[in-house]
């Protein structure tokens, strides 16, 4: 399953990014855009700007699952 983990640099997010993967799952990580910019893999998000359908829509292309 292909799930976007909000908050995923956090200690909550860290950890249950580790056992999603472990588990099987591709695990795309959401986060700030500051530190989204330094980790590859990392899906910025801005909960404060990003309001609107339009913005999230291309996020969640391919994903079936969302942990916030």
């Amino acid at each position: 399953m292909r799930i976007l983990l909000t908050g995923s640099t956090g200690f909550i997010g860290h950890t249950l990014q580790a056992a999603l993967e472990a588990a099987g799952h591709t695990v795309h990580g959401g986060a700030s855009p500051r530190s989204a910019g330094a980790q590859p893999g990392r899906v910025p998000m801005d909960f404060a700007r990003d309001t609107t359908a339009a913005a999230w829509l291309p996020r969640l292309q391919g994903i079936d699952a969302v942990v916030n």
